[in-house]
């Protein structure tokens, strides 16, 4: 069965093959690239959403918060994140107390974020 191709068909289809793999790889680079900004996001809103909640201890030098693998991380879309997790520290008699929170946070670009109020199980 002969395809019909000739000497200088066989160039084309090397080319349109070879431009058809490079688009794919671009575009698998570009969404692994953006997976990256969403944990890289994450992260960050962790990070920041530990110092929101030091503000608001009476022994921040005490604290210890949930690790990154027990913590919910969670996009909400619009570079807003909500992040749930726990902190371990001192109240104002010297206990050792550990409070659930969730802290919602903003990405505004320029190492900017803005926080929703935040939310404890102790009821701050």
């Amino acid at each position: 069965m002969s395809l019909g191709l000739k000497p200088g068909d066989t160039k084309i289809l090397l080319v349109v093959g070879a431009v058809l793999l490079l688009g794919a790889l671009i575009a698998n680079r570009s969404a692994e690239t953006a997976g990256d900004s969403t944990t890289n996001n994450g992260t960050m809103a962790y990070v920041m959403c530990q110092d929101r909640v030091k503000e608001s201890l009476k022994a921040p030098s005490t604290a210890e918060f949930s690790g990154i693998t027990e913590t919910q991380i969670a996009p909400q879309g619009n570079r807003k994140y909500a992040v749930i997790g726990w902190v371990d520290a001192q109240n104002s008699f010297g206990a050792k107390l550990r409070t659930k929170y969730i802290c919602k946070a903003t990405d505004e670009g320029n190492s900017q974020w803005n926080f929703e109020p935040l939310v404890t199980n102790d009821g701050q």
